[in-house]
């Protein structure tokens, strides 16, 4: 149980042509073939990625900032244009705000807040079929390190990598391979388990209960 979110892992498995749209920066928007590539904020000091499948249709969208941190959102869609992972970060590149990620049959897979990098509130994990895997509270009692500035500041002892890895098959073989077509990785500060937490199995019955108080195993 412990760590079971530090690294989350959304599969999603669809056989598609899918065509990467690779952007060069410059001056304010950069198309090719009808479509954006990418554009560049001067004001803000970002600049926004699209990857596209085949059909036109975007598959991903990030924004970094001026030192190549995540900033506001990062998402992936589904071919048939539905959200697939959806991510918010703050000004400093920090996780933060509700986030969630899905099935390919638009159920959610995992869903919970991030304030400042780390994990807070509830966090739940869901079967395929919309029903609980999993089930829990972090603490909202986030430990800042400052100056933050990026997650490249955070001290090493209390990093946790998140990995979000999406399979937007070209070719059957992947699957074998076991090669993601898109891995999305974020770094986030270690969150502690407060409370509840429980565990179920596909026919819904509890099949392991925890409490914790400030990341301890209490009962």
């Amino acid at each position: 149980m412990r760590g079971v979110s530090l690294k989350i892992i959304l599969s999603l498995v669809l056989v598609v042509q899918c065509t990467k749209a690779y952007s060069q920066i410059g001056d304010t928007t950069f198309s090719f073939s009808g479509k954006v590539l990418g554009i560049k904020d001067t004001l803000n000091q970002t600049y926004t990625e699209f990857e596209y499948y085949k059909n036109g249709k975007i598959q991903t969208r990030q924004t970094l900032d001026k030192s190549g941190n995540f900033t506001n959102e990062d998402i992936v869609w589904f071919e048939n244009g539905d959200t697939a992972l959806f991510v918010q970060f703050d000004s400093t590149g920090l996780l933060s705000g509700l986030f969630f990620s899905k099935y390919g049959n638009g159920n959610l897979k995992t869903q919970g807040t991030f304030l400042r990098g780390a994990l807070i509130n509830e966090f739940c994990e869901y079967y395929e079929n919309g029903d609980f895997k999993i089930q829990g509270n972090y603490s909202n009692q986030v430990k800042f390190y400052y100056p933050l500035n990026s997650t490249v500041s955070l001290p090493q002892e209390m990093r946790s990598d998140i990995e979000f890895k999406c399979y937007l098959l070209i070719d059957e073989s992947l699957i074998s391979w076991g090669m993601p077509d898109i891995i999305k990785t974020y770094t986030c500060i270690t969150p502690v388990m407060n409370g509840a937490w429980l565990e179920y199995s596909e026919k819904g019955k509890v099949t392991k209960s925890e409490r914790y108080k400030d990341g301890m195993l209490v009962e």
